[in-house]
């Protein structure tokens, strides 16, 4: 039997890593191992992660002041000798007591096992969109990508999925050190290096909106954690093409496209969080598209929009997507703004989400 690796980072999260830690140690998958990588919390977690351990033989609790949850997972990956690696964040828990068993029987012949996963806002669970969306089409092909990282997102999230460490390892594919949205990235590296994916269509995980995380903390100066994604990306898809020679220009194009749609999607949803947390204030939103589109990268990439957006599937998201870009490109940053404030006035943007509206 395959040994399963379980990596929980934990930082101040004693109200909940309880039923995270409970979660994965009942699991009917008789060969697992749950690293808990405690990151220096000042709560009571240490003491709930040493109670745990006591339980349960197969708990195994580091304490490193790792700093961010990339770099905890990091840490967790050394310490992990399991032939696949699952990620849990400690605020979120999984469905049932045989996830784990059924993503180890889709693994043969793949590198990345993918579930559904729900929502838990306000004490309710919400169901997001599932991943048979994209999950039947061609992995190389455009609707592929902007299924699973962006109108879906299923592939962006470190967790609901199982990898096979031998190919994380042999990839080196690393947690790069952001402040957040560390695992869209690391996923990013993972389908360029050529993961082979299979999926079940079973929900597994329940992903806890958690408003003191750091993943909902709005950061002013976001931006610059953003086009450093996007920068990285670039890098590597440059390492890539000149260096490598073995890509198609295709390949290449729908690699760039990824680039495009991450810098359009960052600068809009910090747009939106812009409004939202200056208080409807359109000169900050206004100030903020500015600094996106002073960057050279998001310059690059708003020379020709049409180009990264005419083959966007959802006729909603190509319109959208595409019009803001557009109008990015000619400095229409009041229009823009003005866009923004109805989007999230009226709620549109919830509609847009994977759970849909959140509030009646």
């Amino acid at each position: 039997m395959k040994k399963v690796s379980i990596i929980v980072p934990v930082y101040n999260a004693a109200e909940y890593v309880g039923k995270c830690l409970e979660s994965v140690a009942l699991q009917d998958y008789k060969n697992i191992e749950i690293i808990v990588v405690e990151d220096g919390s000042d709560d009571e977690s240490p003491d709930v992660c040493k109670e745990y351990a006591r339980r349960y033989d197969n708990i195994k609790v580091y304490h490193d002041k790792c700093g961010t949850a990339g770099a905890a997972r990091n840490y967790g990956m050394s310490k992990a000798d399991g032939d696949y690696v699952m990620f849990v964040d400690a605020d979120d828990y999984l469905t049932d007591n045989c996830v784990v068993s059924e993503l180890t029987k889709k693994m043969e012949n793949v590198d990345i096992v993918v579930g559904n996963y729900q929502r838990l806002w306000k004490n309710r669970l919400l169901d997001a969109s599932k991943n048979s969306g994209f999950a039947g089409l061609d992995m190389n092909s455009v609707d592929f990508t902007f299924g699973g990282f962006f109108s879906i997102g299923t592939l962006s999230y470190a967790w609901a999925k199982l990898y096979r460490k031998s190919f994380l390892d042999s990839n080196k594919i690393e947690f790069g050190d952001y402040r957040y949205a560390e695992d869209k990235i690391y996923n990013y590296f993972c389908y360029i290096a050529g993961a082979r994916y299979a999926f079940i269509d079973k929900k597994i995980y329940v992903y806890r909106r958690n408003e003191q995380s750091v993943s909902n903390t709005y950061r002013k100066d976001g931006d610059k954690d953003w086009m450093r994604i996007a920068q990285d990306l670039q890098d590597k898809i440059d390492s890539l093409n000149y260096e490598k020679k073995q890509y198609s220009q295709d390949e290449i194009e729908n690699y760039e496209s990824i680039v495009a749609w991450t810098i359009y999607f960052a600068a809009f949803f910090d747009g939106k969080m812009e409004y939202e947390y200056s208080t409807g204030k359109i000169s900050a939103v206004i100030n903020l598209l500015k600094r996106y589109a002073s960057y050279d990268l998001t310059k690059k990439y708003l020379k020709n929009p049409l180009r990264y957006t005419k083959k966007i599937p959802a006729l909603s998201y190509k319109i959208m997507l595409g019009g803001f870009a557009f109008l990015m490109k000619c400095n229409m940053y009041l229009l823009l703004s003005l866009g923004i404030k109805l989007l999230v006035d009226c709620h549109i943007d919830e509609r847009l989400s994977d759970t849909g509206r959140k509030e009646d």
